[in-house]
């Protein structure tokens, strides 16, 4: 439904930068322009397939994140055994660490880059699911497998993953 909306309300939009004073555009954004109009293999604007593969982007990086903190802390007391009280502290400690994180985003993302920082989150952040997979119906399973998991959910992917994805959104040139 929101796809739609976004087509019906925003498709007869441009998207090119014309210099005020001037009245014309750069070489450079013409450029830009005329890729970005060009139309993609499944009939999209390159633009248009950009903002797409954006937006479900961000739905998977925030849904890995909802199914987790939706069903992490039951999760966590029927399959690992863990008192509901324990498996939030954990939670909350891998959010701080995630937090921390944030704080030093600006370095991390001159270092790797946008798009690299991007893969490895969603790397992580499918890493730590599948630590909690596979498991046993009792309460028999490791509680590492749960702690490696939100770390790598919570303090690491997420936090990185969200981060590249609006930075996607703010550096674009269109």
């Amino acid at each position: 439904i929101t796809l739609v909306v976004i087509f019906i309300h925003f498709g007869d939009r441009k998207g090119s930068c014309v210099n005020k004073k001037q009245g014309r555009i750069s070489k450079k954004r013409a450029a830009i322009n005329e890729l970005a109009t060009s139309k993609t293999c499944i009939g999209l604007t390159t633009r248009d397939a950009c903002i797409l593969g954006c937006m479900l982007v961000n739905i998977a990086v925030k849904g890995a994140v909802a199914t987790f903190e939706t069903l992490g802390i039951k999760y966590a007391k029927s399959h690992f055994g863990l008192h509901s009280s324990r498996a939030g502290s954990i939670v909350s400690l891998c959010g701080l660490i995630g937090s921390v994180i944030l704080i030093f985003i600006g370095e991390i993302e001159r270092k790797v880059g946008n798009i690299n920082l991007l893969w490895s989150s969603m790397l992580m952040m499918a890493s730590g699911l599948g630590s909690i997979v596979l498991l046993t119906e009792e309460n028999e399973n490791p509680q590492w497998r749960f702690v490696v998991g939100c770390i790598m959910v919570y303090s690491i992917g997420y936090p990185l993953g969200q981060t590249a994805t609006l930075g996607l959104f703010s550096k674009s040139e269109y």
